[in-house]
Parts: C-alpha cells; sequence; structure tokens
C-alpha cells in the first residue's frame, strides 16, 4: 500500500512538471508571436505633399479618399503626414524656408512613401528631391499630364496622372446649350488657376462660332456672385474652381453652391464631386476613381515594387452625368444630351409617386 501511494506521488508530481515545463512552453510561443506581430504592426510612415491644403478641393475630396483606400488596401498601419505648399498660392516665393523645414521634420524620421498631390506639388517635390527624399519613392498623383510633359521621372518616380480636355468641356455646353455666346471662366488668381483660365480662353477661341468668353480672376467673390448675377443673355458659366481670389481671400467652402444659387445662368463643371452642388453636369473627371487608381498604386509601391513600373496610363473623362434637377431648372431638354449619359437626383413625378392612388 505505501509503495502504491508513492507511485502516485510520483506519478503526480511528474504530471505537475510536466503541466509545467507545457505552460512554460506555451507562454514562449505567446510571447514570441506577440514580439513578431509588434514588428510587423510598425506603421508605414507616408508624406501627403498638398499643393495647397486639405481644405481646398478638389485635394479635400481626393485625399480623403485616398487616405481611406490606402488605409484599408495597406496590410500594414500607416502613418500619414500631411504637409501644405502654401508657397504654391503666389508667385515668385521663396521656398527655401520650407525645404529647411521639411529636412528637419523628416531627418529622424526615415520616410517610405511621398505622395505629391497636384503640379505645384509634383514641381516642387521634383525640384527639391535631390535635398530632400533622394532615395524615397514618390508616386506623383492627382497632377495632369500637361505638367509632367517636360518633367525629367526618375527611376524612383511612379505617376497617377489626369489628363483634363477643355475642348470637350467646351463642346458639351454648346451641344446642350448651341444659342451660347458668352462662357464665363471662373477660376481664382492663383498661379495654377491663371494656367487654367488661359487653357480654356484658348480652347474657346479655336473652337470659334461666334463664342466670347470673359474671366473671373481679377475679381474678389463678392464681385465673381454681383456679375454671375447679372450676366448676358445666352451666357454660361464653367466653373472649375476658387482656390483664391483676386484679393488673395480663401475660397474654402460652399463657393460653388453660392455662385450657382446667384447665378443667371447655367453653371457647367470639373469633376464628379461637384455635381449636385449647382452644376449642370457632363463629360467630369472622376476624383474619387482617381484616388483609387492612386491608394492601388501606393500599395504596389509599400510592397517594394519598382516605381517606374507603377505608371499607367493617365485617367480620363468618365461617362457624361448630369443634375436632373437643374436640367430641369434651366429647361435643358433630356433629347439634346449624349447618348448613353448618365442622369442623377430625379425626382419621381406625381404619377411615380400615386401610381396606385391615380388609378
Amino acid at each position: 500500500m505505501q509503495c502504491f501511494v508513492l507511485d502516485v506521488i510520483f506519478f503526480l508530481e511528474g504530471l505537475c512538471h510536466g503541466f509545467i515545463r507545457s505552460a512554460g512552453r506555451v507562454c514562449f510561443f505567446i510571447l514570441l508571436f506577440a514580439s513578431l506581430g509588434a514588428q510587423a504592426a510598425v506603421p508605414r510612415r507616408v508624406i501627403l505633399l498638398q499643393s495647397f491644403g486639405r481644405q481646398f478641393d478638389p485635394f479635400t475630396t481626393f485625399t480623403a479618399d485616398f487616405r481611406l483606400e490606402l488605409a484599408q488596401l495597406s496590410p500594414e498601419p500607416v502613418d500619414f503626414y500631411d504637409v501644405a505648399l502654401a508657397t504654391a498660392r503666389f508667385d515668385d516665393s521663396d521656398e527655401a524656408p520650407f525645404v529647411d523645414y521639411l529636412r528637419a521634420l523628416f531627418k529622424d524620421r526615415p520616410v517610405d512613401l511621398v505622395v505629391p498631390m497636384g503640379g505645384p506639388a509634383v514641381r516642387f517635390a521634383q525640384k527639391y528631391r535631390p535635398r530632400l527624399f533622394p532615395e524615397v519613392p514618390m508616386l506623383l498623383s492627382s497632377v495632369d499630364q500637361r505638367m509632367l510633359q517636360n518633367a525629367v521621372l526618375s527611376p524612383r518616380d511612379a505617376v497617377v496622372a489626369v489628363r483634363h480636355e477643355p475642348r470637350l468641356y467646351v463642346e458639351s455646353i454648346l451641344r446642350l446649350l448651341p444659342n451660347t455666346t458668352n462662357i464665363v471662366i471662373v477660376w481664382g488668381n492663383s498661379p495654377l488657376e491663371r494656367f487654367w483660365t488661359d487653357e480654356f480662353e484658348r480652347t474657346i477661341k479655336e473652337i470659334g462660332h461666334g463664342v466670347g468668353s470673359e474671366h473671373f480672376r481679377q475679381l474678389s467673390f463678392e464681385e465673381m456672385k454681383s456679375r454671375a448675377a447679372h450676366l448676358p443673355p445666352h451666357s454660361a458659366i464653367f466653373f472649375g474652381g476658387i482656390l483664391l481670389d483676386a484679393r488673395g481671400i480663401p475660397q474654402t467652402g460652399d463657393a460653388l453652391q453660392t455662385l450657382s444659387a446667384a447665378a443667371n445662368a447655367p453653371m457647367f463643371g470639373l469633376h464628379d464631386y461637384q455635381l449636385g452642388q449647382g452644376i449642370v453636369g457632363g463629360p467630369l473627371v472622376s476624383i474619387r476613381e482617381l484616388s483609387q487608381q492612386s491608394a492601388l498604386a501606393a500599395v504596389r509601391l509599400l510592397r517594394g515594387e519598382a516605381p517606374a513600373s507603377v505608371r499607367p496610363p493617365p485617367a480620363g473623362h468618365a461617362r457624361p452625368t448630369y443634375d436632373w434637377r437643374e436640367l430641369r431648372r434651366w429647361q435643358i431638354p433630356l433629347a439634346s444630351l449624349p447618348p448613353g449619359a448618365l442622369i442623377q437626383f430625379r425626382e419621381p413625378t406625381p404619377w411615380d409617386r400615386y401610381k396606385w392612388h391615380i388609378v
């Protein structure tokens, strides 16, 4: 009996030691995997270099969609740094202090990707790349192809560009409003906006057909509203955007909606996010699709793909889309729309609403 008790004690003692050893192994592997998980969770640093700032459209829409898409697609967490190129608002600005600021800010913070957004940011990034980020991959995004025609791309540059076609916009207006004799070009007075004003004025002149043009870049926003309310008959307004008015005042709020409400002529736009804010519509460029393409490209770069291999064809115009409410407001017949056009915000007719009651 005594031997039996001793055997049981030895058995239990061995079992306890075995359990302790097994528990120790489990704890070891838990700590090991936790350590590996902590290492895998190191965030990727991505600099978003804004041409004007996140509060300016179209960069507001592009940046919000890009951040969301990249955060969802990236297997690692992403640490975004938003940097605004304020010097893009002015002519002949001294960029040296801003360059020194960026060098100091990221001196001890390794960066995985730099994403310049828009023409001014792309120009700045390429100009100062040797001093700022000589070895860091760059994704030149949300930039018109014209801004890259004379640029020298390095092997470290990926590109997701867009191609705006002023002629398509102007012809779209004349298709819906063939009696148009005056097209008002609405952009602000920053260097980038003056560039696009000149592009559209040149296009209207080339098309001819007795169509003249005027622009708002030398007006304050209050003067723009007043002029828009008193345009001559057979006028149309093309709203590109207002970053800065002639007084240097940023227009970051509801400038499009305010101007549309005051105007006595139909207003057309440039990008898809403007639909529903007062424009009739047309062959708009999709900022949302552009941001999604840029996010996909960013993921490829963060995975180590060669930047020079990430250069898809420039994004073009989407399917013509129109706001039903604006078509009714300006009495534009649906028959004048191009084949295959989409119509949004269509309100149901009394028959649609009360069909069974009427029956």
